[in-house]
């Protein structure tokens, strides 16, 4: 019986070391933290100047991974390359994050006067913005503003980026005049 059981215990593969994953860090010079997320169940607090990252939890082959920002560093956006995939037969080191600074601008319009059918505008309640770094806005995020405003700071933008900026007025009625020409600012 003994040497039945030492058979066995040698058959049964032993589990490898797991492999981690990480990565370098770029602009991450906010006095502020952040907060990395792995497989939404791990979080990982990374230090003020931090330079690289590393999760400790141990994967094995063939299993997946994502890595996400759960917060991000006051005054900053940052941002994971290769944040997915599948664990091969080594530990991910180029789920690289790079920050880049937050600025805000601010946006000024003109009253409208005219519905898109050429009426006039009677029942004016407030203009959606719409804005972006697509200059055809197919990706855009939209703020409500209401009349009798005609400007905002748009915050929260990514400095060294050009962004997109057009105006829409919206009346009590339900419609939505045509979007202004888009004007451009690189920050």
């Amino acid at each position: 019986m003994k040497n039945y059981l030492a058979i066995i215990a040698a058959a049964i593969p032993l589990t490898a070391a797991g492999y981690t994953l990480g990565g370098s860090i770029t602009g991450f010079n906010s006095g502020s933290y952040l907060v990395l997320r792995l497989n939404n169940t791990t979080s990982r607090i990374v230090p003020t100047g931090a330079t690289s990252y590393r999760f400790s939890t141990q994967f094995s082959t063939g299993q997946p991974y994502v890595v996400s920002i759960g917060i991000q560093p006051a005054g900053l956006r940052c941002t994971i390359a290769n944040s997915a995939g599948v664990f091969q037969t080594s530990n991910i080191t180029n789920a690289n994050i790079t920050c880049v600074n937050l600025t805000s601008t601010q946006l000024s319009w003109s009253l409208p006067t005219m519905n898109t059918d050429g009426t006039p505008l009677t029942d004016l309640t407030g203009y959606i913005v719409y804005y972006g770094t697509d200059p055809t806005f197919a990706t855009k995020v939209t703020k409500f503003i209401s009349a009798p405003n005609l400007s905002t700071t748009i915050s929260n933008l990514a400095v060294g980026s050009t962004y997109y900026f057009a105006v829409a007025s919206v009346s009590a009625s339900g419609g939505t005049g045509n979007r202004s020409n888009s004007v451009s600012v690189k920050l």
